[in-house]
């Protein structure tokens, strides 16, 4: 999402910041799970200012394979879970909750698709034109 360290450290706060107020000020349980979300988002691009930090620094270097991963980690294996399992919970209405499973079942199987990749496959992260090219085995994705 980011383009720059300094940027992806900052969406990490005001983003965190807010999902901490968001959440607190959540009175309803079922509205907590969604007001989560921030949090979880903020600590998604915590992660990814790691991973602009040891592309662009030999002094964190070390941190560039740990940082990759946790960034797909997040992006490919709980995000696809997450959000239509807590929508799908929050959802009252059985015809929407019906829909929302089947949203949820999706996001398992693209999950477990792109876990084999992340078992298989070497993952890397390259600094081009401003944006994070991440390589999995000959294919890529930007952040």
């Amino acid at each position: 999402m980011c383009f720059s360290t300094e940027a992806s450290f900052a969406a990490a706060a005001v983003i965190t910041t807010s999902g901490i107020i968001a959440y607190k000020k959540a009175g309803n349980n079922d509205i907590r799970f969604i007001a989560i979300f921030p949090i979880f988002f903020g600590f998604h691009q915590f992660i990814e200012g790691w991973v602009w930090l040891a592309s662009l620094y030999d002094s964190f270097a070390g941190l560039l394979e740990v940082s990759t991963y946790g960034f797909i980690i997040f992006a490919w294996i709980i995000w696809p879970v997450v959000i239509p399992v807590t929508l799908w919970r929050v959802e009252h209405q059985p015809k929407r909750k019906k829909i929302l499973f089947w949203m949820t079942m999706l996001g398992c199987a693209v999950t477990l698709v792109l876990s084999f990749f992340l078992l298989t496959k070497e993952i890397t992260a390259e600094i081009v034109d401003h944006s994070i090219i991440y390589d999995y085995g000959g294919h890529t994705s930007s952040s």
